[in-house]
């Protein structure tokens, strides 16, 4: 981890100089929002808004009544909801609280919910609210709760401890789209008539963690959709689900981006008819288990594994289908996945296979069965510049490479029970590294090996290039060079906006011999060679492996959290959508991290410093680079900027610095910029000082560390919203990276 290395970035400018503001007004203590009491009252019910709380109290069952008092009330005024205890809530509820907006919270525990058949649509819509209460609740006639909190976006907090549903048919969409939803307590359904539990959790993008072991789905038809979007979900126990009555399994953990490994050893799919997208965009994903299944009345399973990036095996030997199967995009874009057995599948029966293995560069290993006749180019097999061969004979030739929709893949015409290997391209890329150096800044070291099977003139006087794409939004290359064990390589540095991104890394090969190109003189792009490697990758990636091995890491676990973090917070701050591996556009870099406990020891360097004859202080700001800079500014009252000097004093080491003009809001601004200070080193101050060159008296000096302005944009409130988490995980990295040091 303590390395050498790199210095070139991309600069993000994080440019909020710290002048001083007023404080927004707020109303005194003693002045009341809302009406003190408004009572309400129809048959043997009362409505009593105080202090913006709507309490209802005693027999509610006369939906008609309670529906027309509703009407009344005016729910611009209305914060929270509370029930009355025993106060009894009618047979059906559906929508009972819909679409009100300004609701914030609500806590119906202790009311009489003994005769509500239907709470569907219960809170949906209500985009404001955050908590929800419903303990102790008799749901014991409860038929349906679908869409019971749909679209609650703000929603963070749901307690239904001790309300178990026992009579419930449908909960599909209970939490659709509750984008903020952070825990849900007490979840109990133990019901012989549940149906479904289509979408449950639906774009639930805030969900670390859940507790099922309550939810029995025994009877259940439908898990399709249930986790869709969970994006922050890294684990799941489903150990507790019985599956043997479905037949719906689609989009089931599709775009769950960050769980790293699923056992479904317990699922029972003997009924299951629809596995398609099952596993879409799990691009963390490193295993499945899904050795017990049961496909034999399976009749889709198009774009199951698609997009699973980081997938190095999958087993599917016991896989079969009774009928025809759609198997279109099985395993597309399936990047790091190495090894498939397919030996249980029966080419005949699969009426679609339409790219089927797309995007496979790095499949090393394909085992057919003996009714798995024929690989066609429909199926986009890439082919290896020496193509494959069967195991029992690696060095014959067994595919024939033909051009398909305009791109070459390969055919093998397959007889038996086979496994056949790839051979390889002219090289590969082995092996990527992350580089976190004593100074801070962050790269990637990306290594690559030639293939043996190269003309060996070729391999002694070709060269190797690496052409980049998607990092920082921009294109590079760089020649590769070589280490002292003959491996190529490149370093590569990774802003912190990209910390998260997609790396695409080609490598291509060129011989000088061929071109007739002078030493030292680099090719055009044009004529390189096709690529023959190509990895996706992040620092994201890599930082999972660490992550996942907390016995060899042990030391830079806090470390690599707070670096992902702070990376995530920044992507988000500058809007970063480059990464078209996100879906939605939603950073990832710190799902998946509980970051909300975290302290920082703030700075306490700065002393704001008396203006000078002619010049004054106007603020300073930070440059988010793989370095951080400084700048500071100066507001010129009379005479000219040169007749003043500036430095800066780094430890023992005085560098003069050249002002610069800035043209804000506040006019014209002088600022000098510091040659920047690590992530390690954040809690160093700099001295910073501006002198009148004709009068030795005049001198305005004070120090400043990054964190002191850390300190000062949060504590004046300067630095809100994006930029507040920017500054706040920058602190927490810092304070890591210092800890770490020692």
């Amino acid at each position: 981890m303590k390395s050498k290395l790199v210095r070139q970035a991309v600069a993000a400018v994080l440019a909020l100089a710290l002048a001083s503001g007023t404080l927004p007004a707020f109303p005194a203590a003693d002045v009341s929002l809302f009406p003190t009491s408004v009572t309400a009252s129809a048959a043997d019910f009362t409505l009593t808004v105080a202090d913006g709380t709507l309490t209802l109290a005693g027999d509610l069952r006369d939906s008609d009544a309670l529906c027309a008092e509703f009407s009344q009330l005016d729910w611009t005024q209305i914060t929270a909801v509370k029930a009355a205890v025993n106060a009894v809530f009618p047979e059906n509820c559906s929508a009972l609280f819909a679409g009100k907006s300004i609701i914030k919270s609500a806590d119906l525990s202790g009311a009489d919910f003994s005769h509500v058949k239907t709470a569907e649509n219960l809170f949906v819509g209500c985009q404001a609210l955050e908590t929800v209460t419903m303990t102790g609740l008799d749901l014991s006639a409860l038929e349906s709760a679908a869409y019971m909190f749909c679209n609650c976006t703000a929603l963070k907090f749901v307690d239904l401890t001790g309300s178990a549903m026992t009579k419930v048919k449908d909960i599909s969409y209970l939490f659709q789209n509750d984008k903020a939803l952070e825990e849900v307590r007490g979840l109990a359904v133990n019901s012989p008539d549940l149906n479904t539990l289509s979408s449950v959790f639906y774009n639930c993008y805030a969900l670390k963690s859940i507790d099922l072991s309550q939810v029995h789905t025994d009877s259940a038809q439908s898990f399709g959709q249930m986790f869709y979007g969970c994006t922050s979900l890294t684990e799941l126990d489903l150990s507790g689900f019985r599956t043997g009555n479905s037949k719906n399994f689609e989009y089931m953990f599709g775009n769950c981006t960050s769980l790293r490994s699923l056992d479904l050893r317990s699922f029972d799919t003997s009924n299951a008819e629809y596995m398609g997208y099952m596993f879409s965009y799990c691009k963390s994903l490193r295993s499945v288990d899904v050795s017990s299944f049961d496909t034999s009345k399976v009749i889709d399973i198009s774009w199951m594994f698609t997009n699973c990036a980081r997938l190095k095996t999958v087993d599917l030997s016991g896989f079969s289908f009774d009928g025809d199967v759609d198997a279109e995009y099985l395993f597309n874009y399936c990047y790091d996945l190495t090894e498939i057995d397919l030996s249980g599948f029966d080419s005949s029966k699969m009426y679609s296979t339409r790219a089927m293995f797309a995007g496979l560069k790095h499949l090393k290993k394909l085992t057919l069965g003996e009714h798995f006749t024929d690989i066609t180019t429909v199926m986009y097999l890439p082919e290896p510049v020496f193509g494959w061969a069967n195991e029992t004979d690696p060095d014959t030739v067994v595919s024939v490479p033909e051009e398909y929709s305009t791109s070459l893949y390969t055919t093998i015409s397959n007889s038996g029970k086979n496994t056949y290997i790839s051979r390889g391209g002219y090289g590969e890329i082995t092996d990527v590294q992350l580089m976190l150096m004593e100074d801070g800044s962050t790269s990637l070291r990306f290594y690559a090996k030639l293939s043996d099977l190269m003309d060996p003139q070729d391999r002694e006087l070709g060269e190797v290039m690496f052409f980049f794409y998607n990092l920082a939004g921009a294109t590079d290359h760089y020649m590769a060079q070589k280490d002292e064990n003959g491996r190529y390589y490149v370093t590569v540095n990774v802003p912190a906006k990209c910390m998260t991104s997609k790396i695409d890394a080609e490598l291509h090969f060129y011989s000088r011999q061929i071109h007739n190109l002078p030493e030292g003189q680099e090719p055009p792009q044009d004529i390189w060679s096709k690529e023959f490697d190509r990895v996706y990758y992040s620092v994201r990636n890599y930082a999972d492996t660490l992550l996942d091995d907390p016995e060899t890491y042990a030391a830079e676990q806090d470390l690599i959290k707070a670096m992902l973090c702070y990376g995530g917070a920044a992507q988000r701050h500058f809007n970063y959508d480059y990464d078209a591996d996100q879906p939605y556009n939603y950073p990832a870099a710190d799902h998946g991290i509980d970051y909300s406990g975290r302290n920082f020891t703030a700075a306490s360097n700065f002393v704001k410093p008396q203006p000078i004859n002619g010049l004054s202080y106007a603020g300073s700001s930070v440059v988010l680079k793989s370095k951080i800079m400084q700048r500071h500014y100066f507001k010129l009252e009379s005479g000219n900027i040169s007749d003043y000097s500036f430095s800066v004093k780094n430890g023992g080491t005085t560098t003069a610095a050249e002002p610069s003009l800035f043209t804000g809001d506040d006019g014209d601004l002088y600022f000098i910029e510091t040659e920047g200070v690590s992530a390690m080193n954040l809690y160093d101050a700099l001295t910073i000082t501006a002198a009148s060159k004709t009068s030795a008296a005049q001198k305005m000096q004070f120090c400043y560390s990054a964190m002191d302005y850390i300190r000062l944009g949060l504590n004046n409130g300067r630095l809100t919203g994006t930029a507040a988490e920017v500054a706040k995980t920058l602190g927490w990295f810092a304070a890591e990276a210092n800890n770490y040091q020692k």
